[in-house]
């Protein structure tokens, strides 16, 4: 073969098999980002736990949410309690009562207005998809009035607990002191236990 053709033919294969390499290569990387990529938003994707500021930023927001819908599907329940001063005193009857409002498909308020003697209650119950969220009590005692507000995690443990009390049988005002959170307790329902207690007796269910 003349020595020019055959030098011609070579660096032609030569170039066709670096353009076949080339090519080759280009699928791979483009194959591999895009494995790459679908992995980043399945298998690798981080679950970045809330710190109790940005978890109390997103309760206000669905408390707002919730106080600008109306009240719909109510169940209303009462039931008569009897409660004396002493052992020996008469026992006096006292309405209690419980509503149950669904506000929304996400949203739902529970309510339990309790009395006896000489003191007084009422209880907000604040849920999103069947969770406590918030919980809000006001009421007092003679001359002692209180607010409580308690604000709890995706598990409803409690993660911040404030109260604004009165000593002279007016409404609390100021600021609300935060209290320690109790060691031995941490679920919401523990820490209301009494009022959870009354008012699943009234609506003869759990909540």
């Amino acid at each position: 073969m003349n020595k020019p053709i055959a030098i011609f033919i070579s660096v032609i294969s030569l170039g066709i098999t670096l353009l076949s390499c080339n090519n080759n290569l280009d699928i791979k990387i483009d194959g591999d980002s895009a494995g790459d990529r679908d992995n980043a938003g399945t298998d690798n994707t981080i679950d970045v736990p809330q710190t109790v500021e940005e978890r109390i930023t997103d309760i206000r927001n669905w408390y707002s949410e919730m106080v600008g819908l109306s009240k719909r599907n109510c169940r209303i329940k009462t039931r008569t309690a009897y409660e004396g001063f002493g052992m020996d005193s008469e026992k006096m009857p006292f309405e209690q009562k419980a509503t149950v409002c669904a506000l929304s498909d996400e949203y739902e308020l529970i309510e339990g207005e309790l009395s006896g003697w000489e003191w007084g209650s009422t209880i907000h119950m604040y849920k999103k998809n069947g969770k406590i969220f918030f919980v809000f009590i006001e009421g007092g005692a003679e001359s002692y009035t209180f607010e409580r507000r308690y604000y709890c995690d995706k598990d409803e443990n409690v993660i911040r607990f404030l109260e604004r009390e009165s000593d002279d049988g007016s409404q609390p005002t100021g600021p609300q002191m935060t209290k320690p959170l109790q060691q031995s307790a941490t679920n919401i329902r523990d820490y209301i236990k009494e009022d959870l207690k009354e008012i699943e007796k009234i609506l003869k269910e759990e909540i």
